[in-house]
């Protein structure tokens, strides 16, 4: 569907949706506390894959609960993303 796919890394089970890696990991290890690398976050553009999160569920549904790729341009760098998100916010009427 060319949307990108993920797999668990609490149970490495695969072929998950944004959202579906969220639902199940918020029924099946909610309560799992467990350091282990974000896929949705190694699968970004500007990632940090030794970058290690102590509590997946959390970081998840923090960071996770929407597609970036819906509010940004993923072939740009985060960078150019502030400095583009600084620019426009001048630009806009109250």
């Amino acid at each position: 569907s060319g949307h990108p796919t993920f797999k668990c890394p609490l149970c490495q089970e695969a072929n998950f949706t944004r959202q579906r890696l969220l639902d199940h990991c918020n029924n099946r290890h909610l309560y799992q506390i467990v350091p282990v690398v974000c896929p949705i976050c190694v699968s970004l553009p500007w990632a940090d894959t030794n970058q290690v999160t102590r509590n997946l569920v959390s970081h998840l549904n923090l960071r996770h609960r929407f597609d970036y790729g819906e509010f940004v341009n993923l072939q740009l760098d985060e960078e150019v993303q502030y400095q583009n998100a600084v620019e426009e916010s001048c630009h806009v009427n109250f």
